[in-house]
């Protein structure tokens, strides 16, 4: 395989995919869409921010509202980037674009007939469909990288600087976002390889994307009820008391463990648990880490980065299979392709 040929294709896939008014229109909806949810954000920052100011002490407003003391937390400049999270993860503008730049990438070819005489030039086969993939998944970097960059250009001219270790939680969710949109675009172009035109390719692209991304979560209680059978009953069989507390501690603990499982397989919910623990650790840890129930001060729970990354590594490995086994798939199939 040739590097310099492999730049090139990527170069001109990149070129093209980002200057399509198709990739414009939707990415401008991505700001759209993520830019309301981080404007919601900011609006529970501020007031958790103050709050916080106000905490230990009784004051009234301007309305003669009376207002007590004691603040749950501390919240930090990261939080308002939980609106890109669940703008992402709760509409379909930002996987739209991964599916846009990869449903048609080889069966545009094939339908113009124009493949059998690119490849009939000096360039092989891998070359021509790595170079295409690297230059669909820079297009989704580039479309990743502006989005956040205009929010944080935002959040700076309304005077709300992200710290040092905010800035580190803010790459790290940049990075899992291209993985996730990568993961995306990834399963388009094993549709697009699979298929023999965009029509085709596009609509079995949205239904594995449908697939993947809410089914796991919808059979999965159901799931866990087919393996352990039904719920413990909650009293005694002469209706007075409590029945076994050990035995039905133990089966929402199995039931929460198949569901868990089950749900591995979605991406979406995969890319919301890691930002959730990136954006609002505090309440990620409340849910997912602590023992017991509780809203602290992330800063005052004894928890670092390792203890998170102890509840999140099995959603990341999945989260990074994803495009590769999407990719694998497409890359050999399109490597075994009759082009006749």
């Amino acid at each position: 395989m040739n590097v310099e040929r492999l730049i090139t294709v990527a170069k001109k896939e990149f070129f093209d995919q980002v200057s399509g008014r198709k990739f414009l229109i939707l990415f401008a909806m991505l700001v759209i869409i993520a830019g309301v949810s981080v404007i919601s954000e900011v609006q529970t920052y501020n007031n958790e921010l103050e709050s916080y100011a106000n905490s230990g002490s009784t004051y009234i407003d301007e309305n003669g509202v009376m207002h007590y003391g004691g603040a749950m937390y501390n919240p930090s400049p990261v939080n308002i980037y939980y609106g890109i999270v669940s703008g992402l993860g709760g509409y379909i503008f930002g996987p739209l674009i991964a599916i846009a730049a990869g449903f048609n990438l080889i069966t545009k070819e094939r339908e113009s007939g124009s493949i059998k005489s690119v490849l009939s030039h000096p360039l092989y086969r891998d070359e021509l469909i790595n170079g295409k993939a690297i230059g669909g998944i820079a297009a989704l970097s580039f479309a990743t990288v502006g989005l956040f960059v205009i929010v944080t250009a935002s959040l700076l001219l309304l005077s709300i600087v992200p710290s040092m270790d905010d800035f580190i939680s803010i790459s790290g969710l940049c990075a899992v976002t291209i993985i996730f949109l990568t993961g995306i675009f990834a399963m388009a172009l094993m549709v697009s390889s699979l298929t023999k035109n965009s029509g085709t390719s596009l609509i079995y692209s949205l239904i594995l994307f449908f697939i993947f991304t809410y089914i796991a979560s919808i059979i999965a209680p159901s799931v866990s009820i087919l393996i352990l059978g039904p719920e413990p009953s909650s009293v005694d069989n002469n209706g007075f008391g409590f029945a076994n507390l050990e035995e039905e501690r133990k089966y929402y603990t199995n039931q929460k463990m198949i569901e868990n499982t089950i749900e591995y397989l979605s991406i979406k919910n995969n890319y919301y648990t890691i930002g959730t623990a990136l954006t609002k650790p505090s309440f990620f840890w409340a849910f997912k880490g602590a023992d017991e129930f509780q809203f602290l001060d992330y800063s005052q729970m004894g928890i670092d980065f390792d203890d998170i990354f102890g509840k999140i590594w099995g959603n990341l490995l999945i989260l990074i299979a994803y495009p590769v086994v999407f990719f694998g798939i497409a890359y050999v199939r399109f490597m075994r392709m009759d082009l006749r």
